[in-house]
């Protein structure tokens, strides 16, 4: 394995927990890396279903994320996962604030994460 997207890949392949079983075991480094990868990823995919047509999405996503953290988020926050009836949208926020433990962050942050341009 050579990346931390490597390793999320197969944990994502693996039930629960297993998963979070071998996660477990990684070292705070690792997990941190795991975390970090994980919400770059949920920012992309939200930024791509949502906002396909528009050139920087950090705007409108900043907006959007802002708007279901004081809404949504606070219902939604106690959940694993979403119901099934959930909209897209919600889906998409939701596993944005699941994969940063409910931290928003600022638009030219979630503008780097979605160049790129994050350090790693």
């Amino acid at each position: 394995m050579s990346t931390v997207g490597d390793l999320a890949k197969v944990l994502d392949q693996l039930g629960a927990a297993e998963a979070a079983e071998i996660e477990r075991h990684l070292r705070a480094p690792a997990v941190n890396a795991l975390r970090l990868w994980r919400r770059d990823e949920a920012f992309r995919r939200a930024a791509r279903r949502l906002f396909p047509d528009v050139d920087d999405a950090a705007g409108p996503l900043d907006e959007a994320l802002a708007r279901y953290a004081t809404t949504g988020w606070l219902r939604d926050q106690h959940l694993n996962k979403l119901p099934n009836d959930a909209n897209e949208r919600r889906a998409l926020l939701f596993a944005i604030l699941r994969e940063s433990d409910g931290v928003v962050i600022g638009r030219k942050q979630i503008s780097n994460v979605l160049a790129g341009r994050r350090k790693r």
